[in-house]
């Protein structure tokens, strides 16, 4: 699917970045990448619909807080084709933290 179909599906006007992922049943960073590029032939303009409150904004620089300290925390890792596996436990399952990242939205005219 190329940039054309993308142009096509966002019509004259937008749509919804999640909403076009779902219905047209594409991985994120494909839709990403397509639409940058759109960008920059100035035929889209991607923009936040509902910016972080507050609270959300906390939660969020917490978490990354958390994260920052759990690498820091970790054993050096090696390099090169070895696995590296997963910390269990490391990053915290929250509601607050899901529901924060998910009213991040983003729209495209």
């Amino acid at each position: 699917m190329g940039e054309a179909r993308l142009l096509w599906e966002i019509g004259p006007g937008g749509a919804d970045v999640r909403a076009l992922r779902t219905k047209l049943g594409l991985d994120s960073a494909y839709v990403s990448r397509l639409l940058h590029s759109l960008e920059g032939h100035r035929l889209v303009r991607v923009r936040m619909l509902e910016p972080l409150t507050g609270k959300q904004r906390a939660s969020l620089v917490a978490a990354v807080a958390e994260v920052d300290r759990l690498v820091r925390k970790a054993p050096a890792l090696t390099r090169g084709s070895h696995a590296i596996a997963a910390l269990p436990g490391a990053l915290p399952s929250t509601a607050s933290n899901s529901a924060s990242a998910k009213r991040a939205s983003s729209s495209i005219h």
